[in-house]
């Protein structure tokens, strides 16, 4: 072939192809969507190839095919291979599997039989370690050592590597093109130019069960492509390294509109005269800048129409979504944010290393979308076992995914005042039950407050009050209205005991008014619904009731009422249990180590947080 020829052919071939990523096992109905996706491939007439055939290409020793596309995988067990090798060999199809010889996923006899049946087999480290975090002896040991050893199994030349997640270093780069390698593929999804950098490609993730109208849009999208690209150019024109690289990685952390973030200035100035819970801790922790509805105010004026007709949730999104290249890691507090937000990730085909902080999964509709869009999100941080046993057992949601942690509560604000003990409170707004509270103080002697968010009225209905609407009036010893924090500290200080009214429910609603109670050093009375199983511990720092039961309601109230030394005996062992398994700092160390292990496997969830163990409950019987 002459070199007219080769320059023909080069000048044809596309330099920007797309790359796709396949991750193994196969959860689920995956090996199903994966015959779909090849399915697709093969009608629209993409002819899969090889790195090497990439090389070969370009150097003009083979022809061009039409359409070409290049599939890499990573994670094959024998299983996949198994379930996997026949769908592709019936469409004529081959790729690059990415292995590491001593992790055990593959045997050499599996690696052959893809080998001979056209596939490349490229290396992914020696035991698939996280490169970075290694001595620099150690790191080239993984790199070169498994050329090495997959070079004598296959008796062929290995020329790719995959990055470990997260572990894409100018120091591994050099090592890895002083191993030999002559590609080298990168963890983060996105459109690829091979001739950018061929030892920094990037790769389109495709999701396990991405559907073919899914699918489709992660292999045609070019305005997502271009949108990914920019981001892309913007993070590296500003200088600001990789997480893996960063001595501290940033963070976007996304809060419900409401929450009224005042700034950390004027925070650290309301949390040093003790004015209200503590936020700055989990800040600083994170490394966060806070996302509320007040960019409003401050975003450019040809982005303010949009967000204004969009609704602060939907705003919010939006530009976290624009903003994700500035920042190594979104975390999402709330489903009306996280969810969207992996929506519209999952839509479009950008990524960024996603956090999600949930409460209530269980929603028909927050679970049919979560079920949709949770492969988008790397890791869920759930509160509540019920809602975690929902996620892994009815939306299918693999449990490592899942960081079960505790409800955490500021026991530093919310602590025990001293104060003289003269009424009882009720606290919240959701979900509670306020007409059957009412019902058993009403021929009681016991006076009342009910700290609800807004106002109440018993003339109107409300969506989580209407039970309210309609009725003959107030006791004389019950009172309603909204409190600040120091107001409602008070209120609970006074108070020989907390009355949490729910409707049934299989979510914790409640939780954060029981922990502020039991901090205070009080007991509470609650309903015993399926969701509230985690904090309160029968006869031991609380009492449960049958939820819209007024008599043992009344009887409750009356008994810790008159039984003080019973009230006072649940209140300590409250403070106790929310010092030992809810304080504040402890969650966010929690939360940190999270976010760091996203950060450090980009997005592999093998490693679960801590899931903190319920104590054994207690009984009691009062009279």
């Amino acid at each position: 072939m002459n070199a007219q020829i080769r320059r023909d052919q080069r000048a044809r071939f596309p330099r920007g192809i797309r790359v796709l990523l396949f991750r193994g096992p196969f959860p689920g109905e995956g090996a199903a969507r994966f015959r779909e996706q090849m399915t697709y491939l093969d009608q629209r007439g993409y002819t899969p190839i090889t790195l090497n055939d990439y090389r070969m290409i370009r150097a003009g020793e083979l022809p061009p095919p039409r359409r070409p596309v290049i599939l890499t995988f990573e994670g094959w067990t024998g299983e996949t291979f198994a379930l996997a090798l026949p769908v592709m060999q019936e469409f004529g199809m081959k790729g690059v599997v990415f292995a590491a010889p001593e992790s055990g996923s593959l045997a050499a006899e599996e690696l052959l039989e893809l080998h001979q049946a056209g596939f490349e087999i490229g290396s992914a480290s020696l035991t698939g370690a996280q490169l970075s975090a290694l001595p620099r002896e150690r790191a080239w040991e993984e790199i070169s050592r498994s050329r090495m050893m997959l070079e004598i199994t296959l008796n062929a030349p290995v020329r790719a590597f995959a990055y470990p997640p997260g572990n894409v270093t100018q120091a591994i780069k050099e090592m890895v093109a002083a191993a030999g390698y002559e590609f080298a593929c990168a963890g983060e999804s996105g459109p690829m130019t091979i001739a950018e950098d061929p030892l920094e490609i990037t790769r389109i993730a495709v999701p396990p069960l991405a559907g073919p109208a899914e699918f489709a849009l992660r292999i045609t999208a070019p305005a997502g492509a271009a949108r990914w690209l920019r981001g892309r150019a913007r993070t590296r024109g500003s200088g600001r390294r990789s997480p893996a690289q960063a001595g501290k990685a940033k963070t976007l952390l996304l809060v419900s509109a409401g929450i009224q973030w005042p700034g950390k200035e004027e925070a650290a100035r309301r949390e040093a005269e003790d004015l209200t819970p503590r936020i700055l801790p989990l800040v600083a922790g994170l490394n966060a800048d806070i996302l509320d509805e007040r960019f409003l105010e401050r975003a450019p004026r040809w982005r303010s129409p949009l967000y204004r007709a969009s609704g602060v949730g939907i705003a919010q999104v939006l530009e976290a979504f624009r903003a994700r290249g500035r920042y190594d890691v979104i975390v999402s507090w709330a489903e009306h944010l996280g969810l969207p937000l992996a929506g519209l990730f999952r839509l479009t085909g950008a990524t960024a290393r996603h956090v999600s902080i949930f409460s209530w999964i269980s929603k028909p509709k927050k679970a049919r979308i979560l079920k949709a869009v949770h492969h988008s999100i790397d890791r869920i941080i759930l509160m509540s076992s019920a809602q975690r046993d929902f996620a892994v057992n009815t939306l299918g949601i693999p449990p490592e995914k899942i960081a079960l942690l505790r409800w955490p509560v500021d026991e530093k604000f919310w602590r025990p005042m001293g104060s003289p003990v003269d009424t009882i409170a009720s606290v919240g707004r959701e979900m509670r039950d306020f007409r059957t509270l009412i019902e058993a103080l009403r021929t009681t002697p016991i006076p009342c407050h009910i700290a609800a968010g807004g106002q109440l009225a018993l003339e109107k209905a409300d969506p989580w009050m209407r039970d309210i609407s309609g009725m003959q009036g107030l006791p004389p010893t019950v009172t309603i209205g909204g409190m600040g924090f120091p107001e409602l500290r008070r209120l609970y200080d006074r108070s020989r005991f907390v009355v949490i009214p729910l409707f049934p429910t299989d979510t914790d609603n409640g939780t954060t008014s029981i922990l502020e109670a039991m901090a205070m050093g009080k007991a509470v009375i609650c309903s015993r619904v399926a969701g509230q199983r985690d904090v309160i511990r029968e006869g031991y720092n609380g009492l449960f009731v049958p939820p819209g039961n007024v008599r043992a309601l009344r009887d409750a109230i009356e008994y810790l009422w008159s039984h003080p030394d019973a009230a006072a005996e649940m209140g300590r062992n409250g403070r106790k249990h929310v010092e030992e398994h809810h304080a504040l700092d402890p969650w966010i160390a929690e939360v940190q180590q999270v976010v760091a292990g996203v950060l450090a496997r980009g997005g592999d969830t093998d490693a679960a947080a801590p899931v903190s163990v319920v104590p054994p409950v207690r009984s009691l019987t009062y009279s």
